[in-house]
């Protein structure tokens, strides 16, 4: 017996879903506009290119696996922007695209909320997946002129005790 991608994954239109990723150049990025413990995150989207001089193009939103920390009342992010209702738990911060199950660009805005994820890290609260991608998606962000240095360099300050290889191994120099 098999099962199609469809039957498997049926809250998504897997047709469009895959032309979008496969047709399309670059990914999404996705702003996170959320205050630690509020009901309520504001999400937008568009098309993130790693050179800040090249132009994106249209901006057709994607179909964006949500992938977050904490449970969200959507799933997949479909619009240009959308509020999502959200379950805060305590001092755990919201993260998108949780232990690598999405693939998206995330851009945290409110500074509470980096602060947050900042004491997080430095808890010892995030787990490997997780820091990686923070490291590997604030390199990217910062080449592609959509963060500060400052925020690159709050973030990394986080990881003094880091031990794990495959997170600072990401995050070297190039």
């Amino acid at each position: 017996y098999t099962l199609s991608l469809h039957d498997a994954l049926p809250i998504y239109d897997i047709d469009g879903f895959m032309n979008d990723w496969l047709n399309r150049p670059g990914y999404p990025l996705v702003s996170v506009d959320w205050m630690p413990g509020a009901s309520e995150a504001k999400l937008s989207q568009r098309r993130f290119l790693s050179d800040p001089a090249a132009k994106a193009g249209h901006d057709k939103p994607w179909q964006v696996p949500l992938a977050a920390t904490l449970e969200t009342s959507e799933q997949l992010l479909t619009k240009a922007a959308q509020t999502v209702k959200v379950t805060p738990a305590g001092d755990q911060p919201l993260l998108l695209a949780h232990d690598g199950t999405s693939y998206c660009l995330p851009l945290y805005q409110n500074p509470k909320h980096l602060a947050q994820i900042v004491e997080a890290l430095k808890a010892g609260k995030v787990d490997t997946i997780d820091r990686l991608l923070l490291i590997d998606s604030y390199n990217l962000l910062q080449r592609g002129g959509e963060s500060s240095t400052t925020d690159m360099l709050e973030l990394l300050s986080a990881y003094e005790k880091e031990d794990a290889e495959s997170v600072w191994g990401d995050g070297a120099p190039d």
